[in-house]
């Protein structure tokens, strides 16, 4: 990917990021609402209702890579595995 495309890119993804804020009414360094799911809107699997406030002080990290390039982020891996967060 060219340097001009790459910075296209990244120009449309903050801008897709921005305009969703500005139209969720949310505001940069305010903590959103809570968001539950009950019911038929969702929720756990034993019927018990979800909220988002449950995910308060954790962190998730997902990562997609390249079949190809399985050890880009190895030393990434290796660092998180280091420092023993915990897994619940």
């Amino acid at each position: 990917m060219t340097h001009k495309r790459k910075l296209t890119f990244v120009t449309m993804v903050v801008l897709f990021v921005a305009s969703n804020l500005v139209e969720a009414g949310l505001e940069l360094n305010q903590e959103p609402p809570p968001v539950k799911l009950i019911g038929e809107v969702g929720g756990r699997l034993d019927g018990i209702a979800w909220s988002s406030s449950e995910l308060k002080g954790v962190v998730h990290i997902l990562m997609y890579v390249d079949p190809d390039k399985v050890k880009i982020n190895e030393h990434v891996e290796e660092a998180l595995a280091k420092e023993q967060y915990p897994t619940e």
